[in-house]
């Protein structure tokens, strides 16, 4: 069924939708809508008995064994990364609790779901967003917070996510106009990671932007520390300069703001 709503988009969004106000509803019984999130707190009104860190060959799973619902996390995940998980086996709590409560459903201690693995992963995945930064939360933060990198910085270390993470809920929520890009720096050539929107790393897929931004960007990791600085992208029309930032988002990774108007 999930699949088929996914399919059909606005019935999607509803379906979305509903789940986050569940996990809206859940974060404020439970006195954990105000970031970072008490993850454990939570576990504990959504039924969970325990969550353990062990050696998996996944990055997470929800069991049930005889004392209730159990939480592994894979121990040797990042910090931000194992919260990710968590939330995101919480998210199967609010997105399957019917399928859940009917012991049935457990084989191996894994859920039977009735849709594609995929588009589950996908709808807890949105769960997890709302848990580890409400959004409620999140517009009035930045209700009055110029948009630029080290605004972004500072929500990820109040909600204990990543810059990157919390990049991707400003543009999936249009509270901003600018986008994001993920580089991966190893060498003089940086490799694009991800973007926020999509289509955001297009123009250098297509070697439309001015190779200066790999200059910038090594030297933003070399001295560790925010550049900002202006972005040429070529078409056939003419030049667009954009205002770019730049900040180190890990041992060889950078991220690039992009700001919504051109200049």
């Amino acid at each position: 069924m999930l699949d088929r709503l996914r399919a059909r988009g606005s019935k999607w969004r509803e379906l979305v939708s509903e789940k986050m106000r569940l996990a809206r509803m859940e974060l404020i019984a439970g006195e954990c809508e105000t970031p970072p999130t008490d993850l454990n707190r939570l576990a504990k009104r959504l039924g969970i008995v325990k969550v353990r860190e062990v050696d998996l060959g996944m990055r997470g799973r929800l069991l049930q064994e005889k004392q209730g619902l159990v939480v592994e996390i894979n121990t040797e995940l990042e910090p931000f990364e194992k919260r990710r998980v968590f939330a995101h086996e919480l998210g199967h709590l609010l997105v399957e609790r019917r399928a859940i409560k009917q012991s049935a459903l457990f084989d191996k201690g894994r859920f039977g779901y009735g849709s594609s693995y995929a588009t589950v992963e996908k709808l807890c995945d949105k769960v997890a967003q709302e848990i580890l930064i409400p959004l409620a939360w999140l517009r009035n933060r930045l209700a009055n917070s110029r948009q630029c990198l080290h605004v972004v910085e500072a929500v990820a270390e109040e909600t204990q996510c990543s810059p990157y993470y919390v990049a991707t809920r400003i543009v999936e929520e249009s509270l901003w106009g600018s986008c994001f890009l993920l580089w991966y720096v190893a060498g003089k050539k940086p490799q694009l990671k991800a973007a926020i929107p999509p289509s955001a790393g297009d123009p250098f897929e297509a070697g439309l932007a001015n190779p200066e931004y790999a200059l910038t960007m090594l030297r933003s990791l070399a001295e560790h520390r925010l550049i900002r600085g202006d972005l040429f992208i070529s078409f056939e029309e003419g030049v667009i300069t954009k205002k770019v930032e730049y900040s180190p988002s890990g041992p060889q990774s950078v991220l690039m703001m992009i700001h919504e108007h051109a200049r």
